[in-house]
């Protein structure tokens, strides 16, 4: 099944809904409005039966731990993709 997104589709009129709020009161910064897009990431994931998993620790390339905003796993706990603003 393949996802088609659309600007006239609900979650991402609400994302910039979201955004303009958000300027309205001066919030710009990632932090301000990542949820936002979050909330857009969680909702197509699950429309492909996937999670979205903020926080996502990782294996960096020099061995050392770390994280990324979020991943997109599939049932079995493969990884679609990662976000990382």
């Amino acid at each position: 099944m393949q996802l088609e997104i659309k600007p006239s589709h609900k979650p991402i009129k609400q994302y910039y809904d979201a955004l303009a709020e958000f300027e309205k009161h001066g919030a710009t910064k990632e932090t301000s409005v990542r949820a936002a897009f979050q909330e857009i990431l969680t909702t197509y994931a699950r429309k492909k039966e996937w999670s979205f998993i903020a926080e996502e620790g990782i294996t960096l390339a020099n061995g050392k731990p770390g994280a990324v905003d979020g991943a997109i796993k599939d049932a079995w706990g493969g990884i679609i993709g990662y976000w990382e603003a």
